[in-house]
C-alpha cells in the first residue's frame, strides 16, 4: 500500500479558518473520485507552529505506486490540481511511502 503525503501552505488571502475548511471540505469531494484512490484523510494544521508552514495535509492511499501515476493524470485530479487548487497555493510538497 502507498500513501501520497500532500503538504499544502496556501497564499495568504486563503489561509483563514474559513476558507481552509472549505478546502478541506472541496477536497474530501473530489478526490476520493480520482482514479485508483482507495482511501483519502484530511489534516489542518492544529498549534501555531504548524499554521506558520502549512495550513492542510492530506493522505491519499494507492494498491501501487504505478496507481499514483494513473490517479496523477486522471482528469478528475487534474482540474481538481490545475484548475481549483494551484490559484490558491503558495506552496505544495508531495512524498509516497510504502505503508508497513
Amino acid at each position: 500500500m502507498i500513501v501520497r503525503v500532500v503538504l499544502l501552505q496556501m497564499k495568504p488571502q486563503y489561509r483563514s479558518y474559513g476558507q481552509v475548511r472549505l478546502l478541506a471540505k472541496k477536497t474530501r469531494e473530489v478526490l476520493p473520485n480520482a482514479a485508483r484512490v482507495i482511501d483519502l484523510k484530511i489534516h489542518l494544521a492544529s498549534d501555531p507552529r504548524t499554521e506558520r508552514d502549512w495550513d492542510m495535509s492530506f493522505l491519499v492511499k494507492f494498491a501501487s505506486m504505478q496507481d499514483t501515476e494513473v490517479y496523477r493524470n486522471d482528469p478528475v485530479h487534474r482540474a481538481f490540481a490545475d484548475v481549483f487548487l494551484k490559484p490558491m497555493l503558495e506552496r505544495i510538497y508531495v512524498y509516497h511511502f510504502e505503508e508497513a
